[in-house]
């Protein structure tokens, strides 16, 4: 490599200047590496021209030809501006997030000897890398001296391109920076420019250069404000609304810019709009409370109270230490805020929270609201230890005098009403506070010491305490202490300020509990006088009248004006109608059922139907729904609406209601046919029997169903279907067996009968019916004209018939089948025998319909009449008969 000697001191190797004096130290050993490369670099940056506008390739020539001049080639304002430049790329980075880290950031310990050439640093080429001479900066850890070491010029640091990548990583600084321009350098006398022409009116003029501006620099929020500026002279406030929020997303953590824009959006009266503003100077800065109100506001504005509670949590959050009262009052009002949303558990947190932040400012009204927002959740006992904890009340055990553990006394025995505890009252305590540590007391079944707090409580006047004097008396109740809830109430009742419809039913209730009917009924009916529309009322007072007996003015109170509100409530009309019903006022029980049925299936052929019921309908449980659909149909078909009650089965069919349940299903799908075949209508009773045989083979009750309805509609199509489900699904269903055998039977091919009863008879040899139908089909085959071996057939015949007596046993029934298949043959004298025999045993049911002797009479009577014996065919009808 060439060598050339300057008179500053500097040596130029190829295109690499380098101090030769610290270059010989190092090679010397009297300075280490990192040092002499620090020079080096310091070397480098002061050699740099800001001011160049060439490109990379064309400053790496120059530097090559500049010799001797390198140190001193720029004055001292280009050396000042070159370090302000640095000042600015270091604060940048070192402001970026400790996980970043640039792409063109390398450790640079070891590189190999032509990068070494190219990067400015000399050094022997190594096979191996060495252990590096300074320690690794840690991973992520901004470098202070930018990308300056690597070469690169300060023009195209100070380039617009490159500011704009500076501003990209805006969003990742930490913490907030000074207002100074963002323009970059070359632009800057521009934005001045366009400040000037603004001040003189020239907005034309002013708004060109902005444009200007934005085009090579969009990221630049400072054209923007002044075109925002601009607009708003020329009063074009929608435009000038639309450039401050570009501007104020470009700077986000100006908050009066937001702030600024939230106001002109409110000017505009987009509410929206101005919440995100409001949000965003939040973010940034949520110290500022006139933001949090604001916001709050325009929440209130458009009722989103879910948002309300949100905002005032965070506003409570932002409150510094040192404002207590606010941060208590705001947390009280917050608390009043939940409690009336039904959120208990919120309001419980931030009292807590409020109460462990500032101790010193407690008062007893916090204190009494805590310990009812604790009542209200049922956590009494944290309730008792709110009031033990700040108001001096003392909780100690009746076994020792120590202190009583709460969480021991949760644990207490609830059955028995022995107190485990004793209670001291300090004096002045307030009477609300007495009252919450008297209805903790009583829920946690310390009756005696809640007597004892109570009892100052007692010597008040009603009148002026009452809701205190409501509060403990509802304690009772919810414990089932009547006894003690009744003095209470009935105090309550004959003051004037709390005669009111509430506190007479909790009195009702507690006298029907009580077993005192007429007391209670006098009681409802004092909440009816003052509240006619109160439905529980109603329905407790019905109940009470139905009990004594009175079914009429019971079903008088639930039978009212159509025009009153109360009339559609869901759960009166059908106690109504379950009272109609046992009255047996069918006609006005289905008028009331059929209307909440409708309403329950979603089947109301009028909307309004369903719109005048209130209330709501899963207060009636899914039995009694049922229930009460299975009372329609059989009110329907008793009033001879058949084919209403079919119309409504089907209804009931299509909805999911009472089909979701396979068995209950089942029972909706059997009903529905039953009604349809009371109906008359077969041809839809045939086809749901098939789906119902189908689904259940192996049920009796539905073969037979199905058996009886195929012998009313006189229709061979089952023929084809009880064959069809024999070959293709159900080959030895032994109902399908006999259907089938019947069928051919009926169809005179006594042969394929004889086969359908044998493969029958194959499952069950000991079905009496089946020896019985072989035996038949074997004597119709004998009778035929053309039969041989006719002999043979009658005495197979009369064997499967003596097995079927043997099965069933000697009776009319046995008799009267065996004598008249011997009548059918022409074996008369042995169908005689059995016709006599069976005349003179008993019937074998009290039923008439089962006794047999007219039949058997009627045919021993024709066998005398064919054989020319009239006298004895009269004596027997005349004895049998007759």
């Amino acid at each position: 490599m060439d060598e050339e000697g300057c008179s500053s001191g500097l040596t130029i190797i190829g295109e690499i200047k380098i101090d030769k004096d610290e270059f010989m130290r190092y090679l010397n050993g009297e300075i280490p590496f990192a040092e002499w490369t620090q020079g080096q670099e310091l070397l480098d940056v002061f050699a740099i021209d800001d001011n160049a506008p060439e490109s990379v390739e064309t400053q790496g020539e120059q530097d090559g030809d500049m010799g001797e001049n390198a140190s001193d080639g720029s004055d001292d304002d280009d050396k000042g501006d070159a370090v302000e430049s640095a000042d600015e790329d270091e604060e940048d980075e070192e402001e970026e997030d400790d996980g970043e880290k640039e792409p063109d950031e390398k450790d640079e310990e070891y590189l190999p000897h032509g990068t070494r050439l190219r990067k400015g640093k000399v050094g022997r080429p190594r096979k191996h890398r060495p252990e590096p001479v300074t320690p690794k900066r840690p991973r992520g850890r901004p470098r202070g001296t930018g990308t300056r070491r690597h070469g690169f010029s300060s023009s195209r640091e100070d380039s617009p391109m490159a500011h704009e990548l500076r501003l990209g990583r805006e969003e990742k600084r930490r913490g907030p920076r000074s207002r100074h321009s963002r323009v970059p350098k070359p632009l800057r006398g521009l934005m001045g420019e366009a400040h000037l022409c603004f001040a003189r009116g020239s907005h034309q003029e002013a708004a060109k250069m902005c444009l200007e501006i934005i085009r090579q620099v969009p990221r630049c929020p400072d054209p923007y404000q002044l075109l925002a500026m601009i607009y708003e002279d020329k009063e074009d406030m929608e435009r000038c609304l639309q450039f401050s929020l570009i501007a104020a997303h470009l700077r986000p953590r100006d908050t009066e810019e937001w702030t600024r824009c939230a106001e002109m959006s409110l000017e505009q009266d987009d509410i929206q709009q101005a919440i995100r503003c409001y949000s965003k100077a939040i973010r940034y800065n949520p110290k500022e409370l006139s933001n949090h109100l604001e916001r709050i506001h325009l929440y209130e504005q458009v009722k989103d109270t879910k948002k309300v509670m949100e905002c005032y949590q965070i506003m409570l959050k932002a409150l510094p230490d040192d404002q207590g009262k606010q941060y208590m009052q705001l947390a009280k009002e917050l608390v009043k805020a939940h409690h009336q949303n039904g959120d208990i558990a919120s309001a419980v947190d931030i009292m807590n929270t409020a109460f462990s932040k500032h101790p010193k400012l407690i008062s007893s009204e916090d204190v009494n609201m805590l310990a009812e927002l604790h009542i209200a959740s049922r956590q009494y006992q944290r309730a008792l230890q709110v009031i033990s904890d700040h108001c001096a009340v003392v909780l100690r055990s009746q076994s020792s005098c120590d202190h009583l553990d709460l969480e021991q006394l949760s644990l207490a025995d609830r059955e028995t009403r022995q107190d485990t505890m004793e209670v001291e009252v300090p004096e002045g305590l307030p009477i609300d506070l007495q009252a919450k540590l008297g209805v903790s007391l009583i829920h946690c079944r310390q009756f005696l010491s809640a007597k004892e707090v109570l009892s100052l409580l007692y010597t008040k006047d009603p009148n002026d305490i009452g809701d205190l004097y409501l509060d403990v008396a509802e304690a009772y109740v919810d414990l089932g202490c009547y006894d003690e809830s009744v003095p209470l109430l009935q105090a309550l009742v004959e003051t004037k300020n709390y005669n009111l419809p509430a506190v007479w039913l909790r009195y009702a209730e507690s006298l029907t509990s009580l077993g005192k009917l007429e007391e209670s009924a006098m009681a409802y009916r004092q909440v009816l006088q003052k509240a006619p529309g109160h439905l529980d009322a109603r329905m407790a007072l019905s109940t009470i009248e139905q009990q004594q007996g009175n079914s009429d003015i019971a079903l008088e109170l639930l039978s009212m004006d159509s025009e009153d509100e109360a009339a559609a409530d869901a759960q009166l009309i059908w106690q109504r109608s379950m009272l109609r019903y046992s009255k047996g006022l069918l006609k006005e029980f289905t008028q009331d059922s059929l209307l909440l049925l409708n309403a329950y299936l979603n089947q109301a052929p009028d909307r309004n139907v369903l719109k005048q019921l209130k209330g709501n309908l899963g207060v009636i449980s899914h039995a009694n729904w049922f229930s009460l659909y299975c009372k329609t149909l059989d009110a329907l078909i008793k009033l001879g609406q058949r084919e209403i009650a079919e119309n409504f089965s089907n209804t009931v069919l299509t909805s999911k209601r009472f089909t979701r349940d396979p068995a209950q299903r089942l029972d909706v799908e059997v009903m529905g046919i039953c009604v349809s075949f009371l109906n008359s209508n077969y041809r839809k009773v045939y086809e749901d029997m098939r789906h119902i045989v189908s689904k259940h083979p192996n049920s009796t009750a539905a073969w037979n169903l199905f058996s009886f309805v195929t012998n009313l509609t006189n229709d061979t199509r089952h023929h084809k279907f009880c064959l069809r489900t024999t070959l293709k699904k159900l080959h030895n269903n032994f109902a399908l067996c006999i259907l089938n055998g019947h069928n051919a039977m009926v169809s005179g091919t006594f042969k394929n009968a004889i086969g359908e009863y044998t493969r029958g008879f194959r499952q069950k040899p000991d079905d009496p019916f089946l020896t019985f139908m072989i035996g038949i089909s074997i004597c119709h085959i004998a009778c035929q004209k053309y039969t041989t071996k006719r002999h043979s057939l009658i005495v197979q015949a009369f064997a499967f018939l003596k097995r079927y007596e043997e099965y069933r046993g000697v009776s009319q029934e046995t008799c009267y089948n065996i004598g008249r298949a011997l009548h059918e043959v022409g074996l008369l004298h042995m169908a005689l025998h059995y016709y006599h025999k069976g005349l003179d045993l008993p019937q074998s049911s009290d039923d008439p319909r089962f006794d047999l002797r007219c039949e058997l009479a009627f045919n021993l009577s024709l066998i005398y009449r064919q054989s020319g014996n009239e006298e004895m065919a009269i004596e027997i009808l005349s004895k049998s008969v007759i």
